[in-house]
């Protein structure tokens, strides 16, 4: 399974003088491990990351949306390509991408995340696993219209748009829709992919993330 999130840095909780915010979210081991990031940083890259855990872990059972029950346990910046070009980005892993690598620990054990950061957003992708990381594909896009539905069109669109392209597939009639855990399965002409996605979007910006097993 996997899990991402996008939080865009210029929403409240992104103001660095807004510390409350830090302490509400997050234990006093992790701000110390948070420490290696600017301060303006620390609040939208810890709240992507337990966010994208959330997401992981409750596709396999009900849990805490608490924060603090994942826990953030060591990051260590990667370098690479900056990427970002302010307008869309279709990836596969993240050996060549500069980056920020995270341990996480959650009630179904330890995660690891990729956190991308650029000047308008941070974008995490969570797994249990460094190598499906690499094989996953991932994008990022700017879509015009702020508003939540145009959010979520937006992002279901690019992910069909990467997906179909990946697998070199035409005319079909692909769609999302939810299963119990809310978790998006893509259909491809009613039959159900084996594929597994995850979405976030946040203001302008949407990403997703995906892999075969």
């Amino acid at each position: 399974m996997i899990g991402n999130d996008l939080c865009c840095r210029k929403i409240s909780r992104s103001n660095p003088r807004n510390k409350r915010y830090l302490e509400k979210i997050t234990t006093a081991q992790e701000r110390r491990t948070l420490s290696e990031l600017d301060d303006h940083l620390q609040v939208p890259f810890s709240w992507s990351i337990k966010e994208s855990a959330y997401k992981y872990c409750r596709q396999y059972l009900p849990v805490s949306a608490n924060p603090k029950t994942f826990e953030i346990q060591k990051i260590r910046h990667q370098h690479g390509e900056q990427i970002w070009n302010g307008k869309e980005v279709k990836e596969k892993g993240f050996a060549n991408v500069e980056h920020w690598e995270s341990i996480v620990q959650t009630s179904l054990g330890t995660l690891i995340g990729k956190s991308l950061i650029s000047d308008d957003f941070i974008h995490a992708v969570l797994s249990g696993s460094a190598e499906l990381l690499e094989q996953m594909f991932w994008g990022l896009a700017l879509v015009a219209d702020p508003s939540y539905q145009q959010q979520s069109t937006g992002v279901r669109k690019n992910a069909i748009d990467h997906f179909l392209k990946i697998k070199e597939t035409e005319n079909v009639k692909a769609e999302f829709r939810k299963n119990e855990n809310k978790a998006p399965v893509l259909f491809l002409d009613e039959i159900q992919s084996k594929s597994v996605f995850s979405f976030s979007h946040d203001q302008q910006y949407v990403g997703y993330a995906w892999f075969t097993p």
